[in-house]
């Protein structure tokens, strides 16, 4: 599966779009307002899908996922300290890790033997930041891989410190 995440430049809230490759929105995210701790709720067919927590009062950052409607726990993502952005996944559906560039313009999602199951890159000369993802929707659910990669941006454009 091919996705493209587009972030909304000018919003009061972080808004990002998931789009195909006929430039249908597949997914939509919406982040909180003035909300700790920071949050962000996917969307399909305008319904909610999966939400990304941030976890408050922690040396590196984490994240926990929530499967909506019902809200049961679906893992959680927790950053490692290292010169790059790396981050472990840990889900129902196994354990991962995302691997990033310096400056977190490319990345990958990863099983624990370096099997590529996500693959991202910032795409140049966009108006606002925009992502090609390719997911192998055998190994990993779109809703996890969707929020790892919301979770990284955050992180990488918001600091890695906590809110």
């Amino acid at each position: 599966m091919y996705l493209y995440l587009k972030q909304k430049v000018f919003s009061i809230v972080e808004k990002f779009n998931f789009f195909d490759e006929n430039q249908n929105v597949v997914y939509s995210a919406k982040g909180s307002f003035f909300q700790i701790p920071k949050s962000f709720t996917l969307f399909k067919d305008d319904e909610p899908v999966f939400k990304i927590e941030r976890k408050i009062f922690s040396f590196m950052p984490q994240f926990r996922f929530f499967s909506l409607p019902s809200g049961a726990d679906a893992g959680y993502i927790r950053g490692k300290f290292s010169l790059h952005k790396n981050f472990d996944i840990f889900t129902p559906e196994g354990d991962f890790k995302i691997e990033g560039s310096l400056l977190g313009y490319t990345f990958k999602i990863t099983d624990t033997v370096g099997n590529v199951l996500t693959d991202v890159s910032k795409q140049y000369f966009t108006w606002g930041d925009t992502y090609k993802i390719q997911i192998d929707e055998t190994r990993i659910s779109p809703e996890t891989a969707c929020g790892a990669i919301i979770a990284f941006d955050n992180v990488i454009h918001n600091g890695g410190g906590n809110n």
